[in-house]
């Protein structure tokens, strides 16, 4: 199918943000036909992607209320999308999370499990780049931070940029890179368990290019 539309399947990589880069996660780690209806079309082509980029990301629903600041806090980032109530907690029952579940997410762990990336993590995952603003105050840090971890642990390639004085929402702007280069921590882990941590000062979309020119035309 791919073919017929000048697309090379073998050189697809996957890009989302916030709930887009839930689902993006979801859609490279979770096995062939996991979320498939029955009905579907296509059933027998491949879902393998070779990249992927996820931005300020939710992972683990269940952890993100304790790692958000107090109700109150506001991003230093004036730019930063907030929730209809900027204090609403995960856990409520008209929280986005709860309301895709379809119930309160305390009230419902296995959901909440099959709804995290983390548990389809495999041994042939495709590398991934992972960006937050550490001003990012609808979704902590913590969650790229979990994802990162996750796999590490699973031998996968995965990059973790944290990024200053960023809120939520930043990949939304087109404008991003205007200002110049951010101030970033950028941890690196490789498939042979080694990783490195470092600082730069850089633009953020060249950022996401350089990872997707890297991946998706290896040497």
């Amino acid at each position: 199918i791919a073919s017929g539309y000048g697309i090379d399947a073998s050189r697809i990589g996957l890009w989302g943000a916030s709930a887009g880069g839930h689902l993006a996660a979801l859609a490279a780690l979770a096995p062939r036909n996991c979320f498939r209806s029955v009905d579907a079309v296509f059933l027998d082509q491949d879902t393998a992607v070779q990249a992927v980029v996820v931005g300020y990301a939710p992972i683990d629903f269940l952890q993100l209320d304790a790692h958000r600041p107090p109700p109150g806090t506001r991003s230093e980032d004036p730019e930063s999308l907030l929730l209809p109530d900027p204090d609403q907690r995960s856990t409520e029952a008209h929280s986005y999370e709860s309301l895709l579940l379809g119930a309160p997410i305390a009230t419902c762990p296995e959901r909440v499990r099959a709804a995290n990336p983390i548990a389809y993590i495999g041994e042939r995952s495709a590398p991934f780049l992972i960006l937050h603003g550490l001003a990012d105050t609808t979704v902590p840090s913590h969650q790229s931070e979990l994802l990162y971890d996750a796999l590490k642990a699973g031998r996968t390639e995965v990059s973790l940029a944290l990024i200053e004085g960023l809120g939520h929402g930043f990949l939304n702007r087109t404008h991003l890179d205007a200002a110049g280069p951010r101030s970033m921590e950028i941890r690196k882990s490789c498939s042979d368990g080694t990783e490195s941590i470092s600082r730069h000062q850089r633009l953020v979309f060249p950022v996401v290019e350089a990872f997707f020119r890297a991946a998706l035309n290896p040497a």
